[in-house]
């Protein structure tokens, strides 16, 4: 696995300036935002953001009249509560089967009335790999839904889901952001080798990390949560998030870049 970063057009949502420092938290998608049944959705590598204006009855709806329920494949938003069950036509285009797994563990949801009086359902998506989706939801067969077929005696028996597969209540809120990036795996155990080149206009450095125990890291938080880049005119800084203070590499570039205009990204090998 190597992450590289180099000077050319940054996409949207990959930066953003700090004072001098040009600061780089998300990898920014190449179909950053998309609209399906009114439903409005912004992506990075790392994550999908969802955006339903509820109107007509769900108008005046509260969070404690929904059940949000997740599985890694599949998503299911209906009315709970008494006499609100009308709300179900209302809400039917934020139901369906994700385009690939997510993790629930780090997703959220909220219902809140914006400034203009909309009522907004949010929802953010960890995705379970490091890709763009092409769609919001899944296309064609779901190999999730499958039927299970016993050709003999030892087939008979169907497979064993998994706690993910399952569908499970979501409590609305969105969780507290925390001061600062919690401790997750040091430099030493992760990162197996550099390499940089250059050619007339672009300066390039790549980052290989050793899989298992990159693999281990991203058990806690998305591979796009955890790393970091700070970039002025003529220093850069690549870090783990959570362990700024002993960074994978720091120091005085040779020569000045465009902060702004520097891009990265993730390759599996």
């Amino acid at each position: 696995v190597a992450a590289g970063a180099s000077a050319a057009p940054a996409a949207l949502g990959s930066g953003f300036w700090d004072g001098q420092v040009f600061k780089l938290r998300d990898f920014a998608s190449t179909l950053p935002k998309g609209s399906t049944k009114n439903v409005d959705y912004m992506q990075t590598m790392g994550k999908v953001q969802l955006r339903y204006v509820l109107g007509g009855e769900a108008a005046d709806a509260v969070a404690q009249d929904l059940c949000v329920e997740i599985s890694c494949w599949e998503l299911k938003v209906r009315a709970v509560s008494a006499g609100r069950t009308g709300l179900d036509g209302c809400l039917a285009a934020l139901n369906g089967d994700l385009h690939t797994d997510v993790r629930r563990e780090l997703s959220w949801w909220t219902l809140e009335k914006e400034a203009n009086g909309d009522n907004v359902f949010t929802m953010e998506l960890a995705k379970r790999e490091h890709k763009t989706w092409n769609a919001l939801w899944k296309v064609g067969m779901n190999q999730h839904r499958k039927s299970h077929f016993g050709w003999n005696p030892q087939q008979k028996k169907a497979p064993i889901k998994r706690a993910e597969e399952m569908l499970v209540r979501v409590r609305a809120g969105k969780p507290q952001k925390p001061d600062k990036d919690p401790f997750i795996i040091n430099r030493e155990a992760v990162c197996a080798g550099l390499e940089d080149g250059q050619d007339e206009t672009t300066a390039v450095i790549r980052v290989h990390f050793d899989r298992p125990a990159l693999e281990k890291a991203c058990e806690s938080v998305c591979l796009a949560d955890l790393f970091g880049v700070d970039i002025m005119e003529r220093y850069l800084k690549v870090f783990i998030r959570g362990d700024e203070r002993s960074p994978i590499l720091m120091g005085e570039l040779a020569g000045a870049c465009m902060p702004d205009l520097t891009r990265w990204e993730v390759v599996k090998a």
